[in-house]
């Protein structure tokens, strides 16, 4: 199986790409700003969403986006990579312990 990590140079990603290159059904690229430090990776290509992507794409059968904050992210990776399954994974918000109110909670089943 074919995976592209998107932001696999950080927390998740790099666990995330260690842990998947180090099995041998899995050939793992790597595409971010930073160089990634996992040896076992198949490619390392460089760039960010905006406007730099891999000139000649190979085809995935997974990628997994840990980089996309805007729409336009999004479109331009389902616009310049060919791929089965997308995963997109965010965080859309974070709460410190001291300043998260139980009482200020909505009620989402209305």
């Amino acid at each position: 199986m074919k995976i592209l990590i998107l932001g696999g140079t950080r927390f998740i990603g790099k666990a995330l790409a260690k842990s998947l290159s180090n099995n041998k059904f899995y050939t793992v690229d790597v595409f971010s700003k930073r160089k990634s430090k996992c040896k076992k990776i198949n490619k390392q290509y460089l760039g960010n969403l905006q406007n730099n992507f891999i000139n000649s794409t190979p085809d995935y059968d997974l990628i997994i986006d840990f980089i996309s904050r805007k729409k336009i992210h999004i479109d331009n990776v389902l616009k310049n990579f060919n791929f089965n399954l997308y995963f997109y994974i965010s965080t859309i918000c974070v709460y410190k312990k001291k300043k998260y109110k139980i009482n200020s909670l909505k009620n989402f089943n209305q």
